[in-house]
């Protein structure tokens, strides 16, 4: 992940998936801990997964659940913000969703930015592979042309 833009994009899904399972769970009357656990279980990045367990023993030594995305690498300041905003509510559980949708939000949208610009790539890269394929199988044929014809 050294290339920022793919870190931003794994660090966006990684925020989307986990937000919406700590809430789904929050929301089921699960403790804050025993979720923020099994809700990392389910992230694939193994370097997010870390960053949630050191999250998760600030929370067990008495910071706030801000804080201690605050305290890593990984936390956005929409995703602090957000927080703060749930702390002060006591709704972590509609928060999270908010989380989750607005980086699902996000993500779309920049899967459509990517599937437009790769679209035309793809069409050129098909044509000049198809181009190369015809050019390929002519060029005998024309030198057997010639070659009969002298």
């Amino acid at each position: 992940f050294r290339a920022a833009w793919i870190r931003h994009v794994c660090l966006l899904w990684s925020w989307q998936r986990f937000s919406l399972i700590l809430s789904v769970q929050m929301a089921g009357g699960i403790p804050i801990l025993d979720a923020i656990q099994d809700a990392a279980a389910v992230i694939p990045l193994l370097t997010f997964r870390g960053h949630v367990h050191r999250m998760a023993r600030c929370l067990e030594n008495g910071m706030s659940f801000s804080d201690a995305v605050k305290t890593g690498r990984f936390g956005t300041s929409y995703v602090e913000t957000m927080l703060k905003v749930g702390e002060t509510t006591g709704d972590y559980d509609k928060v999270l969703r908010t989380i989750s949708a607005y980086y699902g939000w996000r993500l779309q949208q920049l899967m459509s930015l990517i599937r437009k610009v790769t679209e035309p790539l793809i069409l050129v890269f098909v044509g000049l592979v198809t181009g190369a394929l015809v050019l390929g199988l002519l060029l005998p044929l024309l030198d057997m042309v010639t070659a009969v014809g002298e």
